[in-house]
């Protein structure tokens, strides 16, 4: 039996080997028991995360961008916009950074320019959404700063939020 504690918020990544016994039969097998993987705590809220604020705080949103483009992909990722939406416009004392990403498909140049396209794809619907443009930055890295070896998963948005000192 193998065992590992489980922490809030942290991905994980598992790779089983079998190793068989040489009878040229696929008979081996793994079998994960249900719940057997769960954390013992409860994922903080963006809500919680922002009133624990001291200085700043980096969330990297799973915000979804098609191959090469800053368009918008996923439904999700409009709730998750609409949620940081509510949280800034309840504390006027928050700044954003949002900080565009992209795989590594493409040219140098060509990745800075669509990571900076899709961090502004971001701050346009925020804007939209009645926040105030003095509140938010903007800025793209291009492929610089990968997170995955999946390129999916590297198409992202970073929001960064900043806490002002009154």
């Amino acid at each position: 039996n193998a065992t590992v504690t489980v922490i809030p918020e942290v991905k994980y990544h598992f790779k089983l080997g079998i190793s068989d016994v040489g009878d040229q039969l696929y008979d081996s097998a793994i079998f994960l028991e249900a719940n057997s993987l769960r954390s013992t705590g409860s994922k903080k809220t963006l809500a919680q995360k922002i009133n624990t604020i001291k200085g700043q705080l980096s969330v990297d949103f799973n915000i979804k961008f098609e191959i090469d483009s800053d368009k918008i992909i996923s439904n999700n990722s409009y709730k998750l916009l609409d949620d940081i939406i509510e949280q800034l416009l309840k504390h006027d004392d928050l700044k954003i950074e949002i900080i565009g990403h992209t795989d590594d498909t493409g040219t140098f140049d060509h990745n800075e320019l669509l990571s900076l396209k899709r961090a502004k794809a971001v701050s346009d619907y925020l804007i939209f959404k009645n926040v105030d443009t003095s509140r938010i930055r903007t800025k793209g890295v291009g492929a610089t700063q990968p997170k995955s070896n999946l390129k999916s998963e590297n198409r992202r948005v970073e929001i960064v939020f900043i806490k002002q000192s009154n």
